[in-house]
């Protein structure tokens, strides 16, 4: 593989921050795998992208980073389980009831 080119540097440094703010609210346990997940979908987004087909890059892009970051909250979800308790009437340990 080659290098990547100075722009596809560039422009994963500015979108850096938007992913990783994408994936602390998808998943805050997680989120910086979530993140690393994020930002090299984004660089093949940036690496696939062909304009012929008239969409927005930096759309395209997230969208992009996005999607993969929301398929590895459904696997992580898979593999550890739901980490929420089941919702029932009772308070939770410690916790006082009405």
């Amino acid at each position: 593989m080659s290098e990547p080119s100075l722009d596809v540097e560039e422009e994963l440094t500015q979108i850096y921050t938007t992913i990783l703010r994408m994936a602390c609210r998808l998943c805050k346990k997680h989120s910086e795998d979530l993140a690393q997940e994020g930002w090299l979908a984004a660089y093949q987004a940036i690496v696939r992208y062909d304009p012929s087909h008239g969409l927005n890059r930096s759309l395209y892009i997230m969208t992009c980073a996005r999607r993969k970051m929301i398929d590895e909250v459904i696997s992580i979800k898979r593999k550890y389980g739901h980490e929420k308790r089941a919702i029932t009437n009772k308070p939770m340990d410690g916790a006082t009831g009405p």
